[in-house]
């Protein structure tokens, strides 16, 4: 016995625990603006599974599998492409159907500016998360958002995100089942009265200690809109439950621990990371983390063109010496 939203995050944490990955994606980025990808993907067996980050396959791939000597993780699928400008690797994501659960965006940008060149990288994850109906900006401040998202631990607002979640799939079962409630147009059971008890349902599902299960669903249902009529929904609540345990178990095909890195030529100037080693940079996140919208990485390197000194040296040397070659004559 246990209260009804342990449930629900039992569906989510039971599917995360059967497919979570450990993902390492490193960038490199040369001056002339190619760049290097290589994907690693650790994993107690030699195969991938069913995910949704978009894991390379195809023959422009040079893909290996690797023992790591450990009990576990005991393999590593490595997969790494040359890009040989910026618009290639762009191409590679944004070509992709939009039907992929985990959609990435790479945008790198060269800026020529005579004495420097400046290198822009940006890169997005955005996760197709069905349970969004309450934006997480309801019950969270920008700041507290942007937290959460740097990964900085705060016991009260992973609690907020957890109800957040609870809710949102309360919602979607709540929308789909006064759809059918409207559809089926019983007297007994108007869809006014579903609307009107729709929050005291929230609470004692929130708060209910009994079975788990469909019949104690309607039981709780019976109670708070005071009609046997409610059991004529088993088929329909059955059918709505079922679906929202589809839709988390696709979800959970990106649940996981990411690390993206990505390597700059030249001096990093400005990141939105806090972790910085020379020239490389990297974000460190979880599944978790994007469930509540977009994880967006950037950051920006300079360059010094030092031919661009020389010549402008040579010209100024070449100027100078027309005027005093000038001014002796004279």
């Amino acid at each position: 016995m246990k209260p009804y939203y342990l449930i629900l995050i039992t569906i989510t944490l039971t599917f995360l625990l059967e497919g979570c990955l450990d993902i390492d994606i490193q960038t490199i980025i040369s001056p002339d603006g190619s760049c290097d990808r290589i994907i690693t993907v650790r994993r107690d067996t030699e195969s991938l599974p069913p995910a949704a980050f978009p894991i390379p396959t195809d023959t422009t791939w040079t893909i290996e599998w690797k023992k790591t000597g450990k009990d576990s993780p005991k393999y590593e699928y490595i997969a790494r492409k040359h890009f040989k400008n910026p618009e290639e690797l762009s191409t590679e994501y944004s070509s992709r159907p939009d039907t992929s659960l985990l959609q990435i965006s790479v945008n790198i940008k060269n800026s020529f500016e005579w004495f420097y060149t400046y290198i822009k990288y940006d890169e997005t994850y955005k996760i197709d998360n069905p349970f969004l109906k309450i934006p997480i900006t309801n019950v969270l401040s920008e700041e507290e958002i942007d937290k959460y998202r740097r990964g900085e631990k705060d016991d009260s607002i992973k609690t907020i995100i957890d109800r957040w979640y609870m809710r949102n799939i309360f919602e979607d079962f709540f929308e789909d089942a006064l759809i059918c409630i409207e559809n089926k147009k019983d007297p007994a059971l108007p869809g006014t009265l579903f609307k009107e008890k729709k929050e005291i349902l929230y609470s004692n599902l929130m708060n209910d200690s009994g079975p788990s299960n469909i019949d104690a669903l309607l039981k709780i249902l019976e109670k708070i809109i005071k009609t046997k009529a409610v059991f004529s929904l088993r088929n329909d609540l059955d059918r709505i439950w079922k679906g929202i345990e589809k839709k988390s178990e696709r979800l959970s095909t990106a649940d996981g621990n990411y690390t993206n890195s990505v390597g700059l030529p030249g001096i990093v100037i400005s990141t939105n990371s806090n972790n910085i080693e020379g020239s490389r940079i990297t974000w460190k996140f979880t599944s978790d983390q994007l469930r509540i919208g977009e994880f967006k990485m950037s950051a920006e390197s300079r360059v010094t063109n030092l031919w661009a000194f020389i010549l402008t040296g040579i010209i100024i040397f070449v100027i100078l010496l027309i005027i005093i070659l000038r001014v002796r004559r004279f």
